[in-house]
């Protein structure tokens, strides 16, 4: 597998008023959006306040409009990430054990100090709430944690990043575990042959991988990995207006664009909190995926 190259026959369309349905179902999508990197956290993120309006990405999105069809409900999601709370009270029951790939090795992926992997999880599989309107867009799906990351940004270079072997175990144990999409929230900004093999073999188990573009379009437009390998949907981020966000990554490695800008998601404990960048758009994009491998099942991650 190599980077793609140019690709004339796929531009990146803009996106006006709202995101085209996916195929003749679901109305969910995605617009461009890039992650950058982040020191590592000193401290746990707080709760936040509950938020009780619906998100804007909701309304521009209106899942409401296929959830009588399909919510994800059977699905597995890879959430290789900062882990994920599996204690929030729009999560509980939502999230497997899944594993650390970080610090121990041995331990669970059901925890998160960091919040950006809660976030990115509840925008796939946030349940109903009488406390808000905020829900994700596939709520029935089953979320894999997979702790690969202590960074508040998207960028795996430095401290508090697993390395690129430790990443690419993470991808083989999400395929080993049942995942029929994989999240990953995040970027390289080199081409790790071992990262790219084991994304290579997740593509042909026929799992849809998804990646984040980056936020470093404005800060030198580096190629981001994995979202820049082959059969791997790269997304950016676009704000209300529907336009891409200046930060967000650049180039033919993005396939699709999502909303990325003031995105509403969990905050670890309780609560919710506003979003930027790519790494916000992806799992609007994983859960789409997901509803759509619930209703057409016989559909190869390629078809997705």
């Amino acid at each position: 597998m190599s980077p793609r190259g140019p690709r004339p026959d796929r531009p990146v369309r803009a996106v006006a008023t709202r995101l085209l349905a996916v195929g003749a179902l679901l109305a969910v999508g995605a617009v461009l959006a890039p992650a950058t990197p982040a020191a590592a956290q000193s401290s746990c993120m707080e709760p936040g306040e509950v938020i009780k309006p619906v998100p804007w990405q909701q309304k521009l999105l209106a899942p409401e409009r296929v959830w009588p069809l399909a919510t994800g409900a059977g699905i597995k999601v890879a959430v290789l990430d900062s882990g994920v709370d599996a204690a929030h009270p729009q999560l509980v029951g939502r999230v497997a054990a899944g594993r650390d790939f970080l610090v121990n090795k041995s331990g669970r992926g059901d925890k998160d100090c960091v919040g950006h992997g809660t976030a990115v999880a509840s925008l796939i599989a946030a349940k109903q709430s009488e406390e808000t309107g905020f829900r994700g867009l596939a709520p029935d799906v089953t979320i894999l944690p997979a702790i690969v990351s202590e960074r508040e940004g998207d960028d795996q270079q430095g401290q508090g990043a697993a390395t690129p072997a430790d990443f690419a175990a993470a991808i083989r144990w999400a395929v080993a575990e049942g995942a029929r999409v994989i999240n990953m929230s995040l970027t390289f900004k080199a081409d790790h042959p071992e990262v790219r093999e084991a994304v290579r073999a997740a593509v042909a188990a026929d799992v849809v991988v998804v990646a984040a573009t980056g936020n470093a379009g404005k800060d030198g437009n580096p190629t981001p990995y994995p979202a820049a390998y082959d059969n791997v949907i790269g997304v950016g981020a676009i704000d209300q207006n529907g336009i891409v966000l200046p930060e967000s990554g650049r180039g033919t490695f993005v396939d699709l664009v999502a909303p990325g800008d003031g995105v509403i998601a969990a905050t670890p404990g309780h609560g919710h909190g506003a979003r930027r960048g790519t790494s916000f758009a992806a799992p609007l994009v994983s859960a789409t995926a997901a509803l759509v491998r619930q209703y057409w099942p016989n559909l190869t991650a390629k078809q997705v």
